[in-house]
């Protein structure tokens, strides 16, 4: 009986390192797949800017890991005015970060408005 419980706590362990491993690479190749989708947008930034036209450069790659991130559920269908806003706020963050400032959000465009005026 020992041996077999030696050998089931060996799988135990095994399927532990191989689920951590592949969590890792899953997460590697979902993050350069969405730095690629951002990167791959072409959003034409017109001057001067307005808010109306910095809406929709969060690509869906994007927007569904922050809504899966922050509703814990797969597919969020009906997300809270609180969810659609964090996600709005966090993926111009990254849009903004990953393209090296070349594609401004419009929480960018309202705040230097709000600091000229």
């Amino acid at each position: 009986m020992s041996e077999l419980a030696k050998v089931t706590y060996a799988l135990k362990v095994e399927l532990h390192n191989v689920t951590f491993a592949n969590t890792g690479d899953v997460l590697t190749k979902a993050a350069l797949k969405m730095r690629d989708d951002i990167k791959k947008q072409h959003v034409t930034q017109i001057w001067p800017p307005y808010v109306e036209h910095s809406d929709g450069s969060i690509p869906e790659s994007v927007t569904k890991l922050l809504k899966t991130m922050l509703t814990g559920e797969k597919e969020c269908t009906d997300p809270s005015q609180r969810v659609t806003r964090l996600v709005s706020s966090f993926g111009q963050d990254m849009v903004y970060a990953i393209s090296g400032g070349k594609n401004i959000p419009a929480k960018h465009i309202l705040l230097e408005a709000n600091e000229v005026g």
